[in-house]
C-alpha cells in the first residue's frame, strides 16, 4: 500500500499488521528517491546544434529531460541513458529527472552553451 505525506511529498510504503476489530497498527517504510547523474561536466560550451547527454540512474524507472522550458522528453534506457538536445544558439538549462515505481523523482541539472562557429 503506497501512503502520499502532502506535508513533506514524499511517498511511503505501508503494510497493515494484525489487530483487533479496533485497534490496528501500520508499519511504515519511506522510499527511497532514485539517484540520476549526467556524464559530463555542469557546464558546456559548443557550436553544435545538437549535443548528446548521457547519465546514469539507479531505482529509476524511467529518466525524463527538459531543455529551457519545453515538455519534459523521456530519454532513453534509464541505467544508462542517453538523450540529444537540439540546441539554437543562446543558453540552455536542462532538467534531467529519474522517475522510480513509486511516483518519487530526484533531479540533475546542467547548462549547455551553444556559441557561433
Amino acid at each position: 500500500m503506497g501512503v502520499y505525506n502532502a506535508t513533506t511529498g514524499a511517498t511511503i510504503n505501508a503494510t497493515f499488521i494484525g489487530g483487533t476489530a479496533t485497534i490496528y497498527g501500520l508499519a511504515i517504510k519511506p522510499v527511497a528517491a532514485p539517484v540520476v547523474s549526467v556524464s559530463a561536466k555542469k557546464k558546456i560550451r559548443t557550436t553544435k546544434s545538437v549535443r548528446l547527454i548521457k547519465g546514469h540512474s539507479t531505482d529509476a524507472e524511467r529518466v525524463l529531460v527538459k531543455v529551457r522550458s519545453a515538455s519534459y522528453k523521456p530519454a532513453k534506457g534509464t541505467t544508462s541513458w542517453s538523450y540529444r538536445a537540439k540546441l539554437k544558439k543562446g543558453t540552455h538549462r536542462l532538467t534531467i529527472q529519474a522517475i522510480n515505481s513509486e511516483g518519487v523523482s530526484s533531479y540533475a541539472k546542467m547548462k549547455i552553451i551553444r556559441t557561433s562557429r
